[in-house]
């Protein structure tokens, strides 16, 4: 591996918040050095909706564009490569990439993400990010007055049929399987005329990611044409555990300085809201958020020449 200069941010991520944090450190006039796998969460959905100024407008379009603004500041660079290690050496922390270049820093933001783990129900890969999504306001309006759906069974899901109720009165529950929610809140459901299917789903019928209907393990079937889920998520790489980032097997972020246990590594978009669905429009301000602390914190260290 061959050493490049230092700089004194590496962000690890292009997507939105990275971005973000990028051209707000770019305005600070730090050193930046954007290192991205090519690997959005969003690459699936055609469009993406609730970004002030860009509302309807693919999400490969939207990175475009913030590259290309990017361009306008020469103290920020963006990389296309993998970042496979990550060391500290005191202040200073050192990033390995699959291209064989070592990248050293001052402060280190991970902006890459998480990934979304479909099980494996037939149909379901084919419709995601299209007619099954995990983001009602970037989707849902695509859907309005149709025939809705929730594939959720946990606690609490009455919440977001309340919300999905926004877009369409006619909202079904699928449980996918025996419900695991408590009888107070099967009755709420059921007050507001909710269906509950229990079965066992067994395959999403579709028409080239578009959705048709929903087919149960007993044969029988539910037409719908969008359905809302919450998949769960895991972080894309390992580097929380090879920067020692992980306690009792927590990986925590203090939300008031989007600081991990290492105070000179930091996390924006989806990592800060431990995994939950992002809203394009909030992980631009999370990356904006976190660029603010880092370079506030460079400020006063070279203030108070603690580091030299």
């Amino acid at each position: 591996m061959s050493l490049t200069s230092h700089y004194h941010v590496i962000i690890i991520g292009g997507g939105p918040a990275g971005l973000s944090a990028a051209l707000l450190l770019g305005l600070a006039r730090r050193r930046v050095l954007v290192i991205d796998a090519g690997q959005p969460r969003n690459a699936v959905s055609p469009i993406s909706h609730g970004f002030l100024t860009r509302d309807n407008v693919p999400p490969a379009e939207i990175r475009s564009a913030a590259r290309e603004q990017l361009r306008a500041y020469p103290n920020v660079e963006i990389v296309a490569d993998t970042v496979v290690d990550a060391s500290t050496h005191g202040w200073i922390l050192s990033v390995g990439t699959a291209g064989g270049q070592i990248h050293r820093a001052r402060k280190l933001i991970l902006a890459g993400g998480v990934a979304d783990a479909l099980p494996a129900i037939p149909g379901l890969a084919e419709c995601w990010g299209m007619s099954i999504f995990p983001c009602p306001y970037c989707h849902a309006w695509d859907y309005r007055d149709k025939p809705l759906a929730y594939l959720g069974n946990s606690p609490g899901v009455f919440r977001t049929l309340a919300v999905l109720r926004s877009w369409s009165s006619d909202v079904v529950l699928l449980t996918n399987g025996a419900p695991q929610i408590d009888f107070n809140e099967r009755a709420l459901i059921h007050k507001n005329q909710v269906p509950l299917f229990d079965r066992t789903i067994a395959r999403f019928e579709h028409a080239a990611g578009q959705l048709t209907r929903v087919v149960f393990d007993n044969n029988t079937h539910l037409s719908r044409q969008a359905i809302l889920y919450h998949p769960p998520a895991a972080v894309t790489s390992d580097l929380p555990e090879r920067l020692g980032l992980i306690e009792n097997g927590v990986f925590r972020v203090n939300p008031q300085t989007a600081q991990t246990a290492n105070p000179h590594v930091y996390v924006a978009g989806d990592l800060v809201g431990m995994f939950a669905p992002s809203i394009l429009s909030a992980a631009v301000y999370s990356g904006s958020f976190t660029a603010r602390h880092v370079n506030e914190d460079l400020s006063i260290e070279d203030f108070t020449a603690t580091v030299h």
